[in-house]
């Protein structure tokens, strides 16, 4: 499986890059993020979603330098910018 292929609760290798660069925290507002692998029936907080820091329209890559840990609140805002 590459790393761009993954199913629902399966980390794959760039996953767990974006989920260390803040140690499972948004990296806009600090809020404890809830990873894709962790019990979702009792969540501690949002869901992690992977951000592009420069989005890929604006010539931005999925490099993992490019990419942080968002929950869903602040990923939306920004699209909004």
């Amino acid at each position: 499986m590459s790393i761009r292929e993954t199913s629902r609760g399966m980390r794959t290798p760039m996953r767990e890059r974006v989920w260390a660069v803040t140690g499972g925290h948004c990296f806009y507002c600090g809020r404890n993020l809830v990873h894709d692998a962790e019990v979702r029936s009792q969540p501690a907080g949002p869901f992690m979603e992977i951000d592009h820091m420069r989005s890929r329209h604006r010539g931005g890559t999925n490099s993992p330098a490019n990419l942080v840990p968002s929950c869903k609140a602040c990923n939306s805002a920004k699209k909004q910018i």
